[in-house]
């Protein structure tokens, strides 16, 4: 049975989907002092790369399966490790300073991270609370099982371990009731 108090948690209050937002919004700043002739080069690829992270993230989570959306999160990993090497490139090629390269280098990072604890949490049907950088109630995984001080949107099951709404199915409907012809045989 269904917690009422549980509830699934949306894309947009995930914590690795508010960082990986406001670091494609700091690529796009950043990328605007770029060359010129770097407009369809390294411009171009660092900004489709930085805004396929958050909107990867919110593919997976409109898909209809957490299969789906560990396929997504996995994807918007890739997309968060070919932000950093475009960061490391651009640094390289001086158009970057080194300081915005390590702050960004590392937040890219714990995106990265952030995205593989959502990946296990899904692999392990563990959604019960937001996959966050500093989270506010500790949260850890054992053997595939997380548990915290009780997150909103959680049901909570025996043993203290936290089972998300969306993992519970449903009982299955009652089979249709069959439709019987009354038909009167007379007999002469």
């Amino acid at each position: 049975m269904r917690d009422p108090a549980a509830r699934v948690v949306k894309h947009e209050d995930l914590e690795v989907f508010k960082l990986a937002h406001r670091l494609a919004l700091r690529i796009y700043q950043l990328t605007r002092s770029f060359p010129r002739e770097e407009t369809l080069g390294l411009v171009s690829q660092l900004r489709r790369a930085a805004a396929s992270v958050p909107a990867n993230i919110a593919e997976g989570a409109g898909r209809l399966n957490r299969g789906e959306y560990r396929h997504f999160a996995g994807i918007a990993r890739g997309s968060a490790v070919e932000v950093s090497y475009c960061l490391l490139l651009a640094r390289d090629l001086d158009y970057i300073a080194s300081p915005d390269y390590d702050e960004l280098r590392a937040a890219y990072e714990s995106v990265g991270k952030m995205l593989t604890r959502l990946s296990q949490a899904l692999a392990n049907c563990v959604v019960s609370a937001p996959i966050t950088h500093h989270s506010p109630a500790p949260v850890t995984i054992q053997n595939g099982i997380s548990s915290s001080s009780g997150p909103a949107g959680a049901a909570s099951s025996p043993g203290g371990a936290l089972k998300p709404a969306s993992c519970e199915r449903p009982a299955p409907p009652p089979p249709p009731r069959k439709r019987t012809s009354r038909a009167v045989i007379s007999v002469m």
